[in-house]
């Protein structure tokens, strides 16, 4: 029998089984494809620069500044600042050595302390705060009593503290004084507003009339309801009557009574002193509440630290010489660089008064003994300290 090919049979799906073998390697694509932009990155940055791309960008008018900039980092990583370094270190050193020239040329009176930090005087809760008024009364602060002699005037002078924080000072505060003489009220006067750096100098002559034992209570009210007085108390002094033929003696380093507030102060403490036991009042040069001192006093404040005996560098200082008056005040004896040659530093005023100021520097560093003369009458003493780094 012959056999004719015929057509062929349509295929059927259910003849066989048409789920699609997996391998196993589906997951390890997936894991593939998500790396791949990494890669392609990290390939595009091997390329070799020299590589033209085909699909150029069109010029967008900045090759210049690029070519600029280029050349301006190519000279930045070639540039070598060790000459300007130099050259600027030296300017430096001019300036600085020029600023001690100032200081050195300059009087001290040109310059004005800066105020230090504020401190509190009364802290209580719900009082009122306090804050201390330095005060100088003819070169004296106290506790210290100076002496006057009638027919001579002296300088008080006040500086207000730095605000809480220490930020300014307190300007246009009207300040009080209360008098008594004897222990009897006189009279109250108005020392005038400080001003801009906090200072009032008031000045105050003293006639046949004032002889005898005074005490002034200061005291004012900054804007801000802040209470300004001496940290001390009161201030004392005395005057004398004015013998003939003689120099008004000199003023007294010598500690007097002390006065201080308790509680909360009044609104206006001037108006309201608080009571005090005066010494009993001065009838003669004789009976004065202290001994008149040597003929040459002098004592080195430091402003900065109050009490201190030496100095850091930098800290605030005030010389104090009292002496007879009118007369030249020359300092002498060892620095850190040997002996001093002989210096004038001034002269002292009618009450015998000379006072300087100023602030540690770098040729102060080291240890000191100073010895002075005013006139022809030596100081009985000598001023040792040192100044540290």
């Amino acid at each position: 029998m012959d056999l004719v090919p015929g057509p062929l049979p349509q295929l059927n799906t259910g003849w066989y089984d048409t789920t699609v073998y997996n391998p196993g390697f589906s997951d390890l694509v997936d894991v593939a494809l998500e790396d791949l932009p990494g890669l392609e990155v990290v390939m595009d940055a091997l390329l070799d620069p020299t590589v033209v791309i085909l699909d150029a960008l069109p010029d967008d008018g900045g090759g210049d500044l690029l070519d600029g900039a280029s050349a301006t980092i190519s000279d930045l990583a070639s540039y070598d600042p060790t000459d300007d370094i130099a050259t600027a270190d030296a300017a430096e050193q001019t300036s600085f050595d020029s600023l001690l020239d100032v200081f050195a040329s300059v009087p001290a009176e040109a310059f004005e302390p800066v105020p230090g930090p504020a401190v509190y005087l009364s802290t209580a809760p719900g009082a009122t705060p306090t804050l201390g008024l330095t005060v100088t009364f003819g070169g004296v602060s106290p506790p210290n009593v100076p002496n006057f002699t009638a027919g001579t005037s002296a300088q008080l002078v006040i500086q207000a503290p730095s605000p809480p924080g220490g930020v300014g000072v307190y300007s246009g505060v009207d300040i009080q004084m209360a008098r008594w003489q004897n222990d009897i009220s006189i009279d109250q006067i108005d020392l005038g507003e400080t001003d801009a750096q906090g200072f009032i100098h008031y000045q105050m002559s003293f006639g046949a009339g004032d002889v005898g034992a005074w005490k002034g209570s200061i005291g004012g009210m900054a804007a801000d309801g802040t209470q300004l007085e001496p940290p001390g108390g009161d201030v004392y002094w005395n005057v004398l009557p004015a013998a003939a033929g003689t120099s008004p003696p000199v003023q007294s380093p010598l500690p007097g009574p002390v006065q201080t507030f308790a509680g909360t102060p009044p609104t206006s403490p001037h108006l309201t002193p608080p009571t005090v036991t005066l010494p009993p009042p001065v009838t003669s040069p004789l009976t004065v509440r202290q001994t008149l001192p040597p003929l040459v006093t002098v004592s080195l404040a430091n402003n900065t630290r109050p009490g201190a005996k030496d100095f850091l560098l930098g800290e605030s200082w005030t010389l104090s010489v009292h002496g007879p008056p009118l007369e030249n005040v020359v300092i002498g004896g060892t620095g850190p660089g040997g002996p001093l040659s002989p210096v004038i530093l001034g002269q002292t005023d009618q009450s015998g008064n000379f006072a300087l100021s100023g602030f540690m520097g770098q040729d102060n560093l080291g240890a000191w003994q100073e010895t002075y003369i005013v006139g022809s009458t030596p100081w009985i003493g000598t001023l040792e300290f040192t100044v540290y780094a």
